[in-house]
C-alpha cells in the first residue's frame, strides 16, 4: 500500500468566507492520491454554490453531497460512510492544511502498521492577527 487512497471529509455549513482557502489546502497538498467528500449541510449562504463552482476549476477527485441541516457530526460521519480510501481525513471547512499534510501522515501510517489514529497539533489565528499565536 505505498500510495494508498485517502478520503478527505469536509463538513460543511454556512463557511462561504472560509470555503475557498479550505479546498486550496487539499488543491495544494503533494500526496495526490485523495478524493475529496465534501457534505453540505443545508448551507443557506452560497457556500454550496462556490464549492461546486471550485471543484470544477480545481482538478481533484471532489464528490459533493447535499442532504438538509442535520449538524456537523451527522454530515461528518455521512462522508465517512461512503468515503473508500484507505485512510480517513477529517478537515473542517474553516481550517487549512500544511502543503505536506497528508504526504506526512500517510508516510507515518505505512510505516508503523499499528497505529490506527494520527492527529497533529494545530495554529489558531484570527483575521485580525497579523502573525498566528
Amino acid at each position: 500500500m505505498d500510495k494508498p487512497l485517502v478520503s478527505i471529509v469536509i463538513p460543511l455549513f454556512n463557511k462561504l468566507d472560509w470555503i475557498p482557502e479550505t479546498i486550496n489546502s487539499v488543491v495544494n497538498q503533494t500526496y495526490k492520491n485523495w478524493e475529496c467528500i465534501i457534505i453540505d449541510d443545508g448551507s443557506t449562504d452560497g457556500s454550496f454554490e462556490l464549492v461546486t463552482s471550485l471543484t470544477e476549476k480545481y482538478p481533484g477527485n471532489w464528490r459533493i453531497v447535499r442532504q438538509s441541516n442535520s449538524g456537523q457530526s451527522v454530515a461528518r460521519n455521512r462522508g465517512i460512510e461512503i468515503s473508500s480510501g484507505n485512510y480517513v481525513a477529517l478537515l473542517d471547512a474553516d481550517d487549512i492544511w500544511f502543503a505536506d499534510k497528508l504526504s506526512r501522515q500517510v508516510e507515518f501510517l505505512n510505516a508503523n502498521k499499528d497505529v490506527d489514529l494520527l492527529f497533529t497539533s494545530y495554529v489558531i489565528f484570527e483575521e485580525s492577527l497579523t502573525k498566528p499565536f
